[in-house]
């Protein structure tokens, strides 16, 4: 079956970009580099962290007592929310006032030391990096009464339009917040 012509364009459209990017990034347009240096913005200044305590709770736990692998991104998930509470901001309110929600685009996980049930945990959250419609996370999930690393990640946070579902700037509202280190 012979694809659409639509379909041949997209990719021809897709190559094009891919071989233009590329060749930015060798330097061979430096208005273009500069352009591409200046949207990743990778934060120099010490971003605060976040500390947001966990205890764990059988529904946590596989059978044998040890913290299921998914559980722990439910925790990392807790703790980018109540960062951007704690920045005055709600995941309804986002939707509503300025149609952006966010989504998990990609984590890399490492898990370190198995935590265990009953144990309790500190959730350490700081952004690394930002983009205008993206934030890179650090997450180090800590026991509290050994001080061990059990687990860390460094996830990338989308924003995206919550009408089509496709990448849309922060809010600007909550980019200043962002740039200015709250």
């Amino acid at each position: 079956m012979k694809p659409h012509r639509h379909d041949r364009r997209r990719r021809t459209d897709a190559a094009h970009h891919r071989i233009f990017r590329y060749h930015a990034t060798l330097g061979k347009s430096n208005a273009h580099h500069a352009t591409m240096t200046y949207t990743r913005m990778t934060l120099t200044q010490s971003q605060p962290l976040l500390r947001w305590p966990v205890r764990i709770y059988y529904e946590d736990t596989d059978a044998g007592g040890v913290v299921y692998h998914a559980s722990y991104l439910r925790f990392m998930e807790r703790a980018r929310t109540e960062w951007l509470r704690g920045l005055g901001f709600e995941h309804n309110q986002l939707r509503t006032d300025y149609q952006t929600v966010f989504a998990l685009r990609q984590v890399q996980v490492q898990f370190v030391s198995p935590a265990l049930l009953n144990d309790e945990l500190v959730v350490n959250t700081q952004i690394v990096a930002y983009r205008h419609a993206s934030i890179d996370f650090h997450h180090e999930l800590i026991r509290l009464n050994d001080g061990r690393c059990c687990c860390r990640a460094d996830a990338n946070i989308v924003s995206v339009n919550a009408e089509n579902w496709r990448p849309a700037r922060l809010p600007a509202a909550l980019l200043e917040l962002i740039i200015n280190g709250q």
